[in-house]
């Protein structure tokens, strides 16, 4: 239920999902992870490749004050 309001307040939609949201009371830092379907197709038009799929994934964070 929590993330598909997060997902709803953020604007996302598939292939991207937000998963387990978390909120540390003690550092009031709130985790929102977002991530994709391993082996969905996406389009580049830099290098002219019509669709290519990413498998592999690296976490990353990001911070807003």
């Amino acid at each position: 239920m929590t993330a598909k309001v997060f997902e709803a307040a953020l604007g996302i939609s598939a292939p991207w999902s937000v998963g387990a949201v978390d909120f540390n009371e003690s550092t009031k830092v709130l985790t929102v992870p977002v991530d994709f379907k391993p082996g969905t197709r996406w389009l580049c038009n830099f290098f002219s490749v019509k669709a290519f799929r990413r498998f592999h994934r690296e976490a990353e964070i990001r911070r807003s004050c």
